[in-house]
């Protein structure tokens, strides 16, 4: 699928060289065949981890369950703390990404008055799929405290 993270996810569309067609309902199916009821998503591209949980008992994460959750935890204003810990280079890139994300809300910076959580990826806001890596789990895994079972990387690309 083609998905820009910083729209709702029903504006996700099939690749044109996909070899098959993905309907809205395909997004139905779990993410893994194991049928996890929750889930946690972290990236190389964001410091945050975010939890998922399936809907319907039984019926594991789903894919659309995650494109909704990933959307709504970036779609959150960025906290003082975030950008007080960013560097000057990150900072940039965040205002350069917020600009750009203005015409995309239908409006200008002044009804777009504060940064989002998307606008940490700058660019890097097309969804390009998921991974596991067990090394950077456990390295991601905050000191203290047990790694989740099901935890997917979601990587991102210009």
């Amino acid at each position: 699928i083609v998905y820009d993270i910083r729209l709702p996810p029903s504006t996700f569309r099939c690749a044109p060289c996909a070899p098959f067609r993905i309907t809205r309902s395909d997004l139905d199916v779990p993410l893994d065949p194991s049928r996890p009821a929750s889930i946690r998503l972290i990236s190389r591209d964001f410091p945050w981890a975010f939890d998922v949980h399936e809907t319907s008992r039984g019926a594991g994460v789903s894919c659309r369950a995650i494109l909704a959750s990933l959307y709504d935890a970036l779609q959150a204003p960025l906290a003082d703390h975030e950008w007080g810990f960013s560097s000057d280079d990150l900072r940039q890139r965040m205002v350069r990404a917020w600009e750009r994300r203005g015409p995309l809300e239908g409006g200008t910076m002044a009804r777009i008055p504060f940064l989002k959580r998307v606008d940490f990826l700058g660019t890097r806001c097309k969804l390009q799929g998921f991974c596991r890596d067990k090394e950077f789990v456990s390295r991601r895994v905050l000191p203290g405290t047990r790694p989740v079972p099901d935890t997917w990387i979601v990587r991102f690309m210009d």
